[in-house]
């Protein structure tokens, strides 16, 4: 299966970005994204998702943003609230963990009332991997300021303590009845699994 180009995309920037130039910005600084020499990322995890979207497809301009999100740079809770409640051109709705596969997008809404920090937005890496008891090990790349864990089987391309761009992977529970989303893991090290009905989900893929 082809690789979409938006992962492409991310997964170059990933690959060339040096940690001196790749950080989990502060809010309400302008995104700064060079995809050649000197290669850098300020972004957060919403605004490099928008920003790999815009450098791989003609579509994804700013007034497509602006007329499906309100927004040249929409925060994740934006993203988690349009593709939950309506259809946008050039995304289709995932519905089953089990369903994922490279390219897609996965939103997570911290549910919570702060105008910062309103949750979390992913792009799948890979076909997720059954890891028992209706949990899912999907690989990830996503801007944070917290990687995903510190296993050795699995580890952060960050490194404990790093920030900015970079690839992980999380762990997604499926709904033991429906196969959707179910609640999440951080890392697939971490105890704490946030279930969907405090931090709801949404998927998505690009087509």
């Amino acid at each position: 299966m082809s690789v979409p180009e938006h992962l492409r995309a991310a997964e170059r920037l990933i690959d060339h970005v040096p940690p001196e130039h790749n950080r989990y910005k502060v809010s309400g600084r302008p995104d700064l994204v060079s995809w050649a020499e000197p290669w850098r990322n300020h972004t957060q995890c919403a605004s490099f998702q928008t920003q790999v979207l815009k450098h791989a497809y003609a579509w994804a301009d700013d007034e497509f943003f602006t007329t499906h999100f309100r927004s040249v740079s929409p925060p994740s809770r934006t993203y988690w609230w349009v593709f939950s409640r309506r259809a946008v051109p050039h995304f289709a709705r995932v519905e089953t963990v089990a369903d994922l596969r490279a390219g897609d997008l996965v939103v997570i809404d911290y549910g919570h009332r702060r105008p910062v920090n309103t949750g979390h937005i992913v792009l799948v890496r890979g076909a997720p991997v059954a890891d028992g008891a209706g949990a899912y090990r999907v690989p990830v790349a996503d801007c944070t300021a917290d990687p995903h864990g510190t296993s050795t089987r699995f580890p952060d391309s960050r490194g404990p303590g790093g920030q900015g761009a970079g690839r992980g992977h999380m762990v997604f529970h499926a709904d033991p009845a429906t196969g959707g989303f179910g609640g999440y893991a951080w890392s697939v090290t971490a105890r704490r699994r946030h279930p969907v009905q405090e931090r709801p989900i949404v998927a998505v893929r690009v087509v």
